[in-house]
């Protein structure tokens, strides 16, 4: 395990200074699962083989019995298709209530491949309300660490809000070690969901995140970042500026993806993407190379599976001839480049 204590007991949040200090402590961490088996020939065979890691985000919706036709029971199997798509080692969901949690979990422990699951609810009772899960897959990554931590002046505070927030924030983080490489990808993955009415809260929730970030990075300089979640503002807001200042890139942008195409729908669909805010994201570190990245715009099962189109990116580790630094100026490279 990585050691639990990442923080000292004295923060100072970059770019913001706060009215009251931000107590730092221990976080809500979970033990690492023990990991799936693999025949070391199909270990090896993955490992030659990979071309990228793929990310997905996918705001969920929680559970409404007022959704109508849109209603839990009606869509969760095309919820279930959407994780499922694609491949993908990361999922990071938002908005999901413990059933819900529970309905998918269950259905992907019934098939292959195998997933695991890090994350609790953002409420002071760990078996009520919102969670942030962040699933991955145990064929391809060992879990070495993980937790919820919240977006409030006291982070380790079950259910704590600050800054006006409507309700309590949190990121579920992740540290995660590639499986089958000589040279392992390590990874740190943080999956969040800003506050929905005050722009303060998005702002000092990024703002704990980038504090969580750079503590991480000096005891683990090696560990690339990945962080993504519904942060309910747009691409050029100070939340996200906030993050990209992290030594992160929008992997949209970074893979010259439309502009136009934006992820909450309210369940009209694609005929209205064209019209509706992008406000969910995967950002990447900038030493990754984005292979390509984008938004979801589609239907399953004659439905939207969610409220929210989910985006997903494709990155690649950097070569061993870049630098190790994410404070490096070196200018990421192009997609495909």
């Amino acid at each position: 395990m990585i050691a639990g204590s990442l923080l000292d007991t004295t923060p100072r949040l970059a770019g913001h200074a706060l009215s009251a200090a931000i107590a730092w402590t221990a976080f809500a961490a979970s033990p690492a699962p023990p990991e799936m088996a693999m025949p070391a020939e199909a270990i090896a065979t993955r490992a030659t083989s990979d071309t990228g890691i793929e990310v997905r985000c996918f705001n969920i919706r929680y559970d409404n019995p007022g959704d109508g036709e849109h209603r839990w029971e009606l869509r969760r199997e095309a919820v279930l298709e959407t994780i499922r798509d694609g491949d993908p080692d990361f999922v990071g969901l938002q908005e999901a209530l413990p059933h819900q949690r529970a309905w998918l979990e269950r259905h992907l422990a019934a098939g292959t491949p195998a997933w695991g699951s890090v994350g609790r609810t953002r409420e002071r009772s760990a078996t009520s309300g919102e969670a942030n899960p962040l699933l991955h897959r145990t064929d391809r990554w060992t879990r070495l660490d993980g937790g919820t931590f919240w977006l409030s002046e006291t982070p380790e505070d079950a259910g704590s809000r600050s800054w006006n927030a409507a309700c309590p924030r949190i990121a579920t983080w992740g540290a995660f070690r590639r499986l089958g490489e000589d040279d392992a990808t390590t990874l740190l993955v943080v999956n969040t969901h800003f506050d929905h009415v005050s722009e303060n809260a998005r702002v000092r929730g990024a703002d704990v995140i980038a504090e969580f970030i750079a503590r991480h990075r000096r005891m683990h300089p090696d560990h690339l970042v990945v962080v993504m979640g519904d942060l309910n503002t747009g691409p050029d807001s100070p939340a996200v500026a906030a993050l990209l200042e992290c030594g992160l890139v929008d992997t949209h942008r970074a893979a010259g993806g439309d502009e136009s195409l934006g992820t909450f729908h309210g369940f009209k669909g694609p005929a209205v993407s064209a019209n509706a805010r992008r406000i969910d994201f995967i950002l990447v570190d900038r030493r990754f190379e984005v292979l390509a990245a984008g938004v979801e715009a589609t239907e399953r099962r004659g439905r939207v599976s969610s409220d929210h189109h989910p985006v997903r990116a494709k990155i690649r580790r950097p070569s061993p001839r870049r630098s190790d630094h994410p404070d490096d100026p070196e200018t990421p490279p192009r997609p495909g480049g």
